[in-house]
Parts: C-alpha cells; structure tokens; sequence
C-alpha cells in the first residue's frame, strides 16, 4: 500500500470564441507503507501539461494536448522521464447520445541500468525504455436517463512496447457505468 499527497494547479483560457488553452501542473509524493519497498521506490513526480481545443460547434471540439513527466526514485533506476502526446474528440450525436474518443502515445525512459531477463532466459543491463499506446472511446446517453442517472459504456485498449520484454503487454478494458447529473 502507498499514501500520494500532492497538488496541482489546472488553468484554461479562451483565445477565440472557437479556441481554448488549457494547461497545468502536479507534484506528487509517494510513500510505501512498508518500509523494504518504500526505500527503493519512493518517489516525487513533477507533470506539466497543455492542451488546446478547437469547438467544431457549440456540440463538438476537438482536442490536442502534450505533457511531460519527470519522477524520481529512492533507487534511480527506477525514476523516469517521459511525455505523452493525445488527439480527441467529443461529440453530441442525435438521440442525446455523446461520444468521447482519444488517442495517446506516451513514451518513458527510466534514468539508469537495470537487469532485465529478456526472451532467450538470459540476463542483460540497460536502460529501460516504454511506447505506450492507447485508444478509449465513450458513449453515453441521456436518452435512458432515469431520476438524473443514466448509463455510459466505455472501452480502452492499451498496448506498451518495451525494450525490456517483461514490461510488453497489451490489454482491452471495458466498463459499464452510471452517471448522476447534477
């Protein structure tokens, strides 16, 4: 288990009537409640962001954003640096349906060497370096609202490509939820 206190501060201005900046900063801490795990991978993280949109009209934008991230660790292997590039776009469709839809690549490189294992069951030292991309979409509908709830179903897929075999992966997420409108 971990504890994370940190603070971010979010900032958006409108340049034109159909263009916006929004942009921000965090800090966070993360502390291990053990104490073996907690002298390795303790760690502060610092993220910067900027994202403008562009409002197709008053029922659709599009978005671009990049951030970057730089955290550091107990252990220096394990801190990291890295940014994250992201493409969507959110629309109101007819029967008071809205579709959110995203595209992020985001690459992370790790400060020092580590060993890895890699395919051939051998062992090897180095930098480890990560392409994560990743696809969510979502769909609501206010058509089904009952008593200010109604449904969303959303999927992402998420796919890291690494130099450290171990750290490959790829996966599907599918959740079914239920908002209250305020």
């Amino acid at each position: 288990y971990s504890t994370v206190p940190g603070l971010r501060l979010d900032a958006a201005y409108d340049i034109t009537r159909r263009m916006s900046l929004a942009g921000g900063v965090s800090y966070t801490h993360t502390k291990y409640h053990d104490g073996r795990i907690n002298d390795i991978y303790r760690s502060n993280e610092y993220t910067a962001y900027i994202q403008p949109r562009y409002y197709i009209n008053n029922k659709s934008f599009v978005l671009a954003g990049v951030s970057g991230f730089y955290s550091t660790a107990t252990e220096p292997s394990y801190g990291y640096t890295g940014q994250t590039y992201s493409v969507g776009y959110f629309g109101e469709l007819p029967l008071t349906l809205t579709l959110y839809a995203r595209l992020d690549l985001t690459h992370t490189e790790y400060h020092e060497p580590q060993f890895f294992i890699m395919r051939d069951y051998s062992l090897d030292s180095f930098r480890r370096r990560d392409w994560t991309y990743q696809a969510y979409i979502r769909l609501s509908s206010r058509l089904l609202e009952y008593q200010r709830i109604y449904p969303s179903i959303s999927y992402t897929y998420t796919r890291r490509d690494s130099n450290a075999p171990a750290f490959e992966f790829y996966k599907h997420r599918l959740e079914i939820e239920l908002n209250y409108r305020f």
